[in-house]
């Protein structure tokens, strides 16, 4: 049986693979038909519709368990307004601090738009994916539905490419010495294999409380940067005046 990934515009170099194929050709030369020694996935890079569509011809019910059917994370939980933004499926607890999730890169995600080469998922993927899923299981597990995540240290260590296929995602949290902190260890799969590994710390704010605080600091920077800015055209000024001098 055969395998064959059906993938968005932007991995089309994919098809130089024999396992790929760019959903346009599919849906062209095999749109809804079932061919019996292909079995067709739903790769990375598609709308939902466009998934939607790729699951449904998979007739087969034993290879229909390697499609995630699970929902995208809600708007609220992943903090992205527009969906297509949002790049994983809602966290599933499955141990004390320990959640499960799926990355899903859906068409025209918004960190891949430029700078894509058409065969591996680019890395800062992952590190929008850590930062949602903290956010995530954050506000859905702890009961934290008023709060922002500042974060103050995020890192990724890239154990190889990894290519637009199915990728599982296992996070493991806990809390540090600090009240609302938290330190997260994320681990991205694909075929079984450990392809990224990223982690962070992360601190719970009271949404209200850190719009004050941004802006009592944006006020303060502003001030401190208005005074340098002055200070830099003032030196110009003065070594303009002198240069005009000696040149006299």
């Amino acid at each position: 049986m055969k395998i064959t990934y059906v993938v968005g515009e932007m991995f089309s170099n994919c098809e130089q693979l024999d396992n790929f194929v760019c959903f346009k050709n599919w849906h062209q030369l095999f749109g809804e038909k079932c061919i019996e020694d292909i079995i067709f996935l739903p790769g990375q890079g598609l709308t939902q519709s466009q998934r939607d569509l790729v699951t449904d011809t998979c007739k087969k019910d034993y290879a229909r368990i390697l499609i995630n059917n699970l929902p995208m994370a809600r708007k609220t939980s992943s903090h992205k307004q527009n969906h297509v933004n949002t790049l994983i499926t809602e966290p599933v607890k499955v141990h004390d601090n320990v959640y499960i999730s799926d990355l899903i890169i859906q068409h025209n995600n918004e960190l891949t738009l430029d700078h894509t080469t058409g065969i591996h998922i680019q890395g800062m993927i992952f590190l929008e994916a850590t930062r949602q899923m903290a956010s995530a299981v954050t506000e859905l597990y702890m009961k934290k539905e008023k709060q922002s995540f500042a974060i103050s240290n995020i890192y990724a260590d890239y154990q190889s490419f990894a290519f637009p296929v199915e990728t599982k995602i296992t996070l493991k949290m806990s809390n540090t010495e600090k009240e609302s902190e938290y330190v997260v260890e994320l681990f991205f799969y694909q075929s079984d294999k450990l392809v990224v590994k990223t982690g962070g710390r992360f601190t719970s704010v009271d949404k209200d409380e850190l719009s004050r605080k941004e802006m009592r600091l944006a006020n303060l920077f502003m001030t401190r940067h208005e005074k340098n800015q002055n200070k830099i055209i003032n030196n110009f000024i003065t070594d303009t005046e002198e240069s005009t001098e000696i040149t006299a």
